[in-house]
C-alpha cells in the first residue's frame, strides 16, 4: 500500500476541483476521492485509477458544492465591464496574434458548420415520414449472398393479406407519358401505387384526399409542379388529363406538394393500381418470375424486422416458383438506410464528418495555444489583481469570459462566412441546405459541441494553474507552470500537424482513385458517340414514328458525317440493372442456372461503340436465325464454364423455354462504374427495340452530324425539342460523387493546413518573443544567426516530424477502408505519405524559418533593453 501512496491523481483534475468547489466542502470531497484513488491503485492499477478519479471529480460537482463566489463575478455588471475592457485592451495590445486567432477560429467554424450542414442534410433523407422507422422496402435475398431490391407483381399484396404484422403496403411502378389538357402537352412521369401508399408515406396534401384518390380507378394525384405545368395557376381539382400513348383519361382528385429534395421517393403524379394496364394483373404466371418493381411495407411497431423475415419463410414456400423456394428469402430493407444504400455515399459523408471534426479541432487547438501563451504573459496582471483582493476564482472566470467573448465574435464571423458560402455549396452538390428555423435544433447541437470543445481545450487548465501562483511570484513574473504550458502547446501543435497530414494524404488518395477510374481503358470508345432517346411516348404519332425509325437509321448511315448507327435498350453509363436467369443446355448441367445482365441491341451496336469481338461473329439482319441468337461477354463465358462456341445453347428462364444460340463473344467492357466488377452480360438481338439511337460521328464532323440528327428528329413530329448526350460524358458523370468528394477534400484540407500554419506562426512568434533576451544574450556572446535560428526552430521541426510519423498509420488504416469499396482501385504507395509529409513539413519549415530568422536578425541591444 505504501507504494500506491506515492502515486498522484491527475493534477489538472484535482486543481479543477479546488477551483470550482466551495471551501467548506473541498476537504471532505478530496479526502473521499483520494482514499478511493489509492484503493483502486492497489486493485486495478494506476492508469485505471486515474481515469476513475477524473470521472468521480465530475460526479462530485453539483449546484450545492459549486463555489458561489463564481456566480457574482459573472453576474456583476461592474466586473463584467471590467472583463470586457481588459479583454479589449489585450486584443489591441497583441492585435497581430489576436487577429490571426480570430481569423483561424472563424474560418474553422465556417468550414465545420458547412460540413456539418452537408452531413445533416444527407442524414435527413425521408425523416419527414413519421413512421420511417417502421417502413421497409421489400426485396429478396439469395442463398448465394446477393439480393434483389425489386419484387414480382403479386408478392406484396399477398404478404399484406396473410400477415397481420404488415399494417400497410404499396407497390411503386414508375412510367412516363405525354399528358395533355386543352392541346397543351407536357412530358410527365407517373407512378402506379396501391392505396396503402397514403398510410405509409407523409407527403403534404394541398387539395383533396390522397387516400381516397388512390382507392378508385380513373383518378390521379398530381404534384404542385405537375399541376402548374398543366393548369397554370388554376385549380386542377375535378379536371381531366389525358395520357396520349396509354390512351387513357384521369380526373384530378388530389394535389400534393412536390416531394422534397431529401426524399428518396420522387414522383410527379400518382395513379391507382386499379388503373394499371392488363399486363400487370397478378393472375399472369410470368409475374411470379420477373422482379421489376419497388414495393414498401409498414410493419407494426411491436414487430421486429428479423421476426417478420423469419415468418415470411413460409410465404416463400407457399407462393414462390419451385426453383426459388430453396434459394430465395424475403428481405426487408430499412427505409432509414435507403438513401445511402441507393447512392452508396455513406462513406463519403463519413469522410466529410471526420474532416469537419478535424478542422474544428485544429481551430480550437489554435485558440487554445494562443490563449495559453497570452495568459502566461499576464502573470504580473494576475499578481496585481490578487494583491488588490480578487479571489482566484474571479481571476479564472476573467480568462474564461475573455475567451467566451473571442469565441462569440469568431462564431458570428464564421456564421456570416457560412451564410454567404451556402449558395455555392448547394450549386456544387445539388443540395438544398440552409441556416434557418428548420435547422435550429441541429445548430444548437453544433454550437454546444463546439463550445464544449473550445472550453476543454483552452480555459480551465491554464486558468486554474495560474490562480495557484502566489501573488508575490506573479508580480515578479515567475510562473512555475510555464514548463507545463509549453509542453501542452507542443502536444497540441503535434495534433494539428498530424491532422493536417491525414487530411492532405486522404485528399491525394481520393483524387488518385478518381483519376484511376476515369483514366482506365473502358474497352470501348464513347468519343464522338451520342445517344438520343426514341421512346414512343415522345412522338405525337408513336406508331408512325416507330415505323419511320428504321428508315431514318438507313438514311443516317448514308451521311458522310456519320460513321455508324444502331439501336439499343441502354448504353454504357446508363445501364438499368436488367437481368434474368439462363440455363446452359449441356450434358450434366441441367440444374445449373446462371444470372446474366441483359442488353437488347440492334445490328451495328458493337461497331458503333467500338467493342471488339473475342470470338464468333456479330448479329446480322440478313440471317433470319439471329432472332434467337445471343452474344456474351467474356465474364459470362467464364461464369458458364465455356471456352468455345461449339453448339452452345442457353435456355431462357421465365417459363418461355426459349432456346438461344450463342454466336459470338465480345471482350469485356465496362458498362457500369468501376466501383463494381464487370458482371456477366448477354446481348440479345432485337431489331424491334428502338428505345435509344446510338450514333457515331466521324472525327471533326460532330457538329455537322448533330445538325443532321436534329433535322431527322423534327421529321418525327416530337412533343419536345431535340436532345442528346455524349456517351463518354455520361460515363464520366458516374464519378461525380468521387469528384465532389475530391474537391471538398482539397478545399477543406487546404483550410486545415492554413489554420495549422497560422497556429504555428502565432505560437512560435509568441514563444520567440518570450525568449528575446535569451536570443540577445546568445548574439552578444558570439552566436551566429544560423546557430540562433537552429536553436529556436529545432523543436518545431521535430514536432512536424513526429506529427508526420503519427499520421502515417492512421492514413493507412482510413484509406485502406475507403478503397475497400472499389472493385478496381489503386494501391497505396509511399508517394502518398511522402508528398503529404513533405508539403506539410515544408510549409511548417517555411513558417518556422521566417519567424526564427526575423528573431535571430534583430538587434540584441533592443531585446536586452525591453522589459519582459
Amino acid at each position: 500500500m505504501k507504494k500506491e501512496k506515492h502515486i498522484k491523481p491527475p493534477k489538472w483534475a484535482d486543481d479543477f476541483l479546488t477551483w470550482i468547489c466551495a471551501p467548506r466542502y473541498i476537504d471532505e470531497i478530496q479526502g473521499d476521492l483520494y482514499e478511493g484513488f489509492h484503493r483502486r491503485c492497489a486493485k486495478r492499477g494506476p492508469h485505471r485509477a486515474r481515469v476513475l478519479f477524473v470521472m468521480e471529480v465530475f460526479r462530485s460537482i453539483s449546484f450545492e458544492t459549486i463555489d458561489r463566489s463564481l456566480i457574482p463575478s459573472f453576474t456583476s455588471k461592474l466586473m463584467l465591464g471590467n472583463y470586457l475592457k481588459s479583454g479589449w485592451r489585450n486584443f489591441v495590445k497583441y492585435k497581430s496574434y489576436s487577429l490571426i486567432n480570430l481569423f483561424g477560429l472563424s474560418l474553422g467554424f465556417c468550414s465545420a458548420l458547412l460540413l456539418y450542414l452537408i452531413v445533416r442534410y444527407e442524414n435527413s433523407f425521408d425523416d419527414f415520414h413519421k413512421n420511417r422507422a417502421q417502413v421497409y422496402r421489400v426485396g429478396n435475398k439469395f442463398s448465394s449472398g446477393g439480393y434483389d431490391d425489386r419484387v414480382v407483381v403479386p408478392q406484396v399484396p399477398l404478404m399484406d393479406q396473410e400477415y397481420v404484422d404488415i399494417v400497410a403496403s404499396s407497390r411503386f411502378f414508375p412510367q412516363s407519358d405525354i399528358m395533355s389538357i386543352d392541346q397543351k402537352f407536357v412530358r410527365t412521369g407517373y407512378t402506379f401505387v396501391d392505396p396503402g401508399f397514403a398510410d405509409i408515406f407523409d407527403f403534404k396534401v394541398i387539395h383533396g384526399d390522397i387516400k381516397r384518390a388512390l382507392s378508385a380507378p380513373g383518378q390521379i394525384v398530381l404534384t404542385e409542379k405537375a399541376a402548374a405545368g398543366l393548369f397554370g395557376d388554376g385549380n386542377p381539382m375535378g379536371k381531366t388529363v389525358s395520357l396520349i400513348n396509354e390512351k387513357s383519361q384521369y380526373v384530378v382528385a388530389a394535389v400534393v406538394i412536390d416531394p422534397p429534395s431529401n426524399s428518396t421517393i420522387q414522383f410527379e403524379a400518382l395513379v391507382p393500381w386499379s388503373s394499371a394496364p392488363k399486363w400487370l394483373e397478378i393472375d399472369q404466371v410470368g409475374n411470379w418470375y420477373n422482379t421489376f418493381m419497388e414495393a414498401y411495407v409498414l410493419i407494426d411497431p411491436r414487430t421486429s424486422k428479423d421476426d417478420l423475415e423469419i415468418k415470411l419463410v413460409e410465404f416463400v414456400n407457399a407462393h414462390f416458383l419451385e426453383d426459388r423456394k430453396a434459394s430465395w428469402r424475403v428481405l426487408l430493407l430499412p427505409m432509414e438506410d435507403e438513401h445511402f444504400r441507393l447512392t452508396g455515399n455513406k462513406q463519403t459523408i463519413a469522410i466529410l464528418a471526420i474532416m469537419g471534426s478535424a478542422i474544428l479541432l485544429i481551430s480550437c487547438i489554435n485558440f487554445a495555444n494562443l490563449s495559453i501563451a497570452q495568459t502566461l504573459r499576464r502573470t504580473r496582471e494576475i499578481g496585481v489583481r490578487r494583491v488588490l483582493g480578487s479571489l482566484k476564482q474571479q481571476v479564472a472566470v476573467q480568462f474564461v469570459s475573455e475567451s467566451a467573448i473571442a469565441f462569440a465574435l469568431s462564431l458570428f464571423l464564421g456564421f456570416s462566412m457560412a451564410y454567404f458560402a451556402i449558395p455555392f455549396v448547394n450549386t456544387f452538390y445539388d443540395f438544398n441546405i440552409s441556416i434557418g428555423l428548420s435547422s435550429v435544433k441541429s445548430l444548437l447541437f453544433f454550437l454546444g459541441g463546439a463550445c464544449l470543445l473550445l472550453i476543454l481545450c483552452s480555459t480551465f487548465g491554464t486558468a486554474t494553474a495560474l490562480t495557484n501562483v502566489k501573488p508575490v511570484n506573479a508580480l515578479k513574473g515567475i510562473f512555475g507552470g510555464a514548463g507545463r504550458g509549453e509542453s501542452l502547446r507542443r502536444v497540441l501543435l503535434t495534433v494539428q500537424i498530424t491532422t493536417s497530414v491525414i487530411l492532405l494524404a486522404g485528399t491525394i488518395v481520393v483524387w488518385q482513385q478518381t483519376d484511376y477510374m476515369k483514366s482506365q481503358d473502358l474497352k470501348f470508345s464513347g468519343s464522338n458517340v451520342v445517344i438520343v432517346d426514341m421512346w414512343s411516348e415522345l412522338f405525337r404519332d408513336s406508331e408512325k414514328a416507330r415505323q419511320r425509325l428504321s428508315t431514318i437509321r438507313d438514311e443516317l448511315k448514308r451521311e458522310s458525317a456519320i460513321k455508324s448507327v444502331s439501336f439499343t435498350s441502354s448504353s454504357p453509363g446508363e445501364y438499368n440493372e436488367n437481368y434474368n436467369g439462363f440455363q446452359p443446355v449441356d450434358v450434366g448441367s441441367s440444374d445449373k442456372w446462371v444470372s446474366l445482365r441483359q442488353l437488347s441491341i440492334g445490328e451495328g451496336y458493337f461497331e458503333t461503340m467500338r467493342i471488339p469481338l473475342a470470338m464468333g461473329r456479330d448479329f446480322s439482319e440478313d440471317i433470319q436465325s439471329d432472332s434467337t441468337a445471343v452474344i456474351l461477354n467474356e465474364t459470362a463465358m467464364r461464369e458458364l464454364g465455356w471456352n468455345d462456341l461449339n453448339n452452345r445453347v442457353l435456355l431462357e428462364g421465365g417459363g418461355g423455354n426459349v432456346r438461344l444460340h450463342v454466336i459470338g463473344v465480345v471482350k469485356d467492357y465496362f458498362y457500369q462504374s468501376l466501383k463494381q466488377p464487370i458482371q456477366p452480360l448477354i446481348h440479345t438481338y432485337s431489331p424491334e427495340v428502338k428505345q435509344r439511337l446510338a450514333v457515331q460521328f466521324r472525327p471533326g464532323q460532330v457538329q455537322d452530324g448533330l445538325k443532321i440528327l436534329e433535322k431527322k428528329w423534327q421529321q418525327l413530329d416530337a412533343f419536345e425539342a431535340f436532345n442528346y448526350r455524349f456517351v463518354d460524358k455520361t460515363f464520366e458523370s458516374l464519378y461525380k460523387e468521387q469528384e465532389r468528394l475530391g474537391a471538398a477534400s482539397s478545399l477543406f484540407s487546404a483550410v486545415a493546413i492554413v489554420i495549422a500554419c497560422l497556429g504555428l506562426l502565432s505560437i512560435m512568434a509568441y514563444s520567440i518573443r518570450l525568449r528575446r533576451k535569451e536570443v540577445g544574450i546568445r548574439k552578444v556572446l558570439g552566436a551566429t544567426v544560423r546557430s540562433v535560428m537552429f536553436s529556436l526552430s529545432r523543436q518545431y521541426v521535430l514536432i512536424a516530424v513526429i506529427g508526420f510519423l503519427l499520421a502515417c498509420p492512421i492514413v493507412y488504416f482510413l484509406m485502406t477502408a475507403f478503397l475497400h469499396d472499389f472493385a478496381y482501385r489503386i494501391t497505396l504507395s509511399p508517394f502518398v505519405f511522402i508528398i503529404s509529409g513533405v508539403v506539410v513539413f515544408m510549409l511548417s519549415f517555411m513558417v518556422v524559418c521566417a519567424i526564427a530568422g526575423q528573431a535571430a536578425s534583430e538587434n540584441p541591444v533592443q531585446a536586452l533593453k525591453e522589459d519582459s
